[in-house]
């Protein structure tokens, strides 16, 4: 009973910290907004003084969140308790979101944020969970029982309009594991046959959106050229 008291204040203390730092970037956006229509000679310099502090509390925010998650797993390897796990990993779903949709054959997993940068430590994925539970949840509401045997699996790194283009990543600042890690939950639930080289061709692709995200799309091979024209045709 003590652990799970200590537990419980850890949590805690773990979410204040975030409801905190998310009014600071409310703040800090809202000064941000007002400076935007300012006419104060020093503004510029006070422009970029908010976007060096909402970047800063917005990577805490995810630091924290991920710290949260972390602990959240740690609880659960060490519980017998079926319905305590099962609220754990409903919190793991809500924190970090996946949804599975189809369009003309081609499956698409889709991630409200950006793939880690290639130099973020990275033990497990964050969205590993959610990949399996909702992939395994559209195949059994699909239908699908048979494994794709050949596909490219496309990761489409998508930055919003408003975002400044120095800050979009080259496509090789990803973070190879966690890429892999959400490949293999997708091969792992039977949507993909295998990710070996000669069956699965791997591409990453940058475009612009309303919301930045990530999808992976699952391409059967006859339907590459199509894709790709349809993804850059509004692009150019």
């Amino acid at each position: 009973m003590n652990n799970i008291k200590q537990e419980s204040v850890k949590m805690i203390t773990l979410l204040r910290e975030i409801m905190n730092l998310s009014t600071d970037i409310y703040d800090y956006a809202e000064i941000y907004d007002n400076l935007m229509y300012s006419s104060d000679p020093l503004r510029e310099g006070y422009i970029e003084e908010c976007k060096n502090k909402l970047t800063d509390s917005y990577a805490k925010v995810k630091q924290l969140e991920k710290i949260t998650v972390k602990n959240l797993d740690e609880i659960i390897s060490n519980e017998d308790d079926i319905e305590r796990k099962y609220k754990v990993n409903l919190a793991k779903k809500e924190l970090y979101p996946v949804k599975v949709k189809s369009k003309a054959g081609i499956i698409s997993f889709i991630y409200n944020d950006l793939m880690l940068h290639r130099n973020t430590p990275v033990k497990r994925s964050m969205y590993e969970s959610s990949t399996i539970t909702e992939g395994k949840a559209f195949m059994l509401k699909r239908g699908i029982t048979e494994p794709l045997k050949k596909a490219f699996v496309c990761y489409e790194h998508i930055y919003a309009y408003d975002v400044n283009e120095q800050i979009i990543r080259d496509n090789d600042n990803y973070n190879a594991l966690e890429q892999k890690q959400l490949l293999d939950a997708i091969v792992t639930i039977g949507m993909l046959e295998s990710d070996r080289g000669e069956d699965c061709q791997i591409m990453n692709i940058t475009t612009r959106g309303d919301e930045t995200k990530t999808i992976i799309h699952i391409i059967p091979y006859h339907m590459v050229n199509r894709f790709l024209r349809q993804k850059y045709k509004y692009q150019q």
